[in-house]
């Protein structure tokens, strides 16, 4: 899975290169094996796509606000809103 699967590699997509993956579906298949192939580097200070919000995940990343909308994105929510509702006491 990961890269490999057309979804899970828009949402692990490094945010920054989001626009280059969303522009034309013949350029996220290259994206995507560049990804794989380790052209496009995944390192610590480039965020994923799925942590930040949009109806596209990350689609409203701004560069220079980086941290608009950081941590707010739907499956990040779904997880700690699920995980809280089986870990509270009621």
């Amino acid at each position: 899975m990961g890269f490999n699967h057309p979804e899970l590699a828009h949402l692990l997509c490094p945010v920054k290169h989001l626009s280059s993956f969303l522009d034309n579906p013949t350029e996220s298949v290259e994206m995507r094996k560049q990804l794989q192939d380790g052209c496009v580097t995944t390192v610590s200070t480039n965020w994923p796509a799925f942590l930040y919000c949009g109806d596209i995940p990350g689609e409203d990343f701004n560069p220079v606000q980086f941290d608009k909308g950081f941590l707010c994105g739907f499956v990040l929510i779904q997880v700690s809103f699920s995980s809280a509702c089986y870990v509270c006491p009621k």
